[in-house]
């Protein structure tokens, strides 16, 4: 079994980019560095930091600095805002 994890944290994203900790939580507050939000920890994908590093850009010429983690094809649910505002999650499936 590979135990390599598919995400770094920022520390070890900044050791990799040769950066300092404040510069990569800055980065990544700013989208330069692609992120996961689990919670309150950030975690960078390894793959998408592959990307970052390689220069891979986008149809467009630009450099691909909006990643995001690949959705299913369909999902039974989705994301409605209720009268205060705030979004919830709704099982649509039973429709």
């Amino acid at each position: 079994m590979d135990t390599t994890r598919e995400t770094l944290t920022i520390i070890e994203t900044a050791q990799v980019l040769g950066v300092g900790r404040s510069t990569a939580y800055e980065l990544a507050r700013t989208g330069q560095i692609p992120i996961l939000r689990l919670g309150r920890r950030l975690l960078v994908p390894r793959v998408a930091l592959q990307r970052l590093l390689a220069g891979e850009t986008t149809q467009n010429g630009h450099e691909d600095r909006s990643w995001t983690p690949k959705e299913p094809d369909s999902s039974p649910f989705e994301t409605q805002k209720g009268p205060d505002r705030r979004e919830t999650v709704v099982d649509v499936s039973e429709r």
